[in-house]
């Protein structure tokens, strides 16, 4: 939780830097169809706010389904250009046309699932209202629900929904209460776990379990078993590790190649669920 919880701050500060870093440049440049009015001013600000919480966890769940983080942030950047610009650009163009509208209409609410769409919806929207109400084509205010409001809405319903899809992915024993997934079949590798231990090894599992102060980091019993494959049997790649780390101290991770060392990291750093 610590984890998820400081990710998600620092990623919501930055955010709202770059939230005020906007505003500031449509105050700049008088931009009334954004900061004209309260009313403007204030859909703006619930449209990028709730962009920002629901495109944070958005970017996490996505992240999972890559093997490189490079690749990933890529991906998600490119995801969010294309949905939060050229979506954006084809619905306004549907939308224009008699014999599309109805279909722009349709897609408008099936991209709204994306959180980048609904920013560049919302701000189209926002862009277009004053010629539409000068031209007596619609009487909306600037968060009545065909402007900014169906986007806030979509977002907030997203939020939650991308939240509980990237926690759930460090924390598996959700989706196992809720009957949604098997727990993984270890059958066949619990004779390992009472493999024995060095006695410095065990010395620093009692101490920790003893709740030994000064610690600053504790690792309590983390495993980790890739499943079955093939013919191949589950393969226990970490076995009740528990160690704990002091103020100041330069903790060595050692151990032969095989030993399972970056698949402790990879468990502590939210990489891999642990078993």
């Amino acid at each position: 939780s610590a984890y998820w919880l400081s990710n998600f701050c620092w990623d919501l500060v930055s955010f709202i830097v770059s939230t005020f870093l906007s505003i500031l440049i449509f105050l700049l440049f008088n931009r009334e169809e954004f900061v004209g009015s309260s009313e403007a001013f204030i859909a703006v600000l619930l449209l990028f706010f709730f962009y920002g919480v629901t495109a944070i966890f958005a970017s996490y769940f996505a992240s999972f389904y890559f093997e490189s983080a490079t690749t990933g942030q890529n991906t998600v950047l490119l995801g969010n250009y294309f949905s939060g610009f050229a979506l954006t650009i084809t619905i306004a163009i549907l939308q224009l046309l008699s014999s599309t509208k109805d279909v722009a209409k349709v897609l408008r609410f099936i991209f709204r699932v994306v959180p980048a769409f609904c920013l560049g919806d919302g701000v189209l929207a926002l862009a277009q209202l004053p010629a539409n109400r000068r031209m007596g084509a619609t009487s909306d205010t600037p968060l009545s629900m065909d402007v900014v409001g169906w986007d806030i809405v979509f977002m907030c319903i997203m939020f939650p929904l991308y939240a509980f899809g990237a926690i759930s992915h460090d924390f598996p024993e959700i989706w196992y209460k809720l009957g949604l997934r098997t727990p993984p079949n270890t059958d066949g590798v619990a004779d390992e776990r009472a493999a024995i231990m060095d006695d410095d090894v065990a010395a620093e599992k009692a101490a920790v379990m003893a709740k030994r102060d000064g610690d600053v980091v504790e690792v309590r019993g983390v495993r980790k078993v890739y499943p079955a494959r093939g013919n191949q049997p589950p393969k226990v790649a970490v076995r009740e590790v528990t160690f704990g780390v002091k103020t100041d101290e330069i903790f060595a991770f050692l151990g032969t190649n095989g030993a399972g060392k970056t698949s402790t990291i990879s468990v502590l750093a939210g990489d891999y669920a642990p078993t």
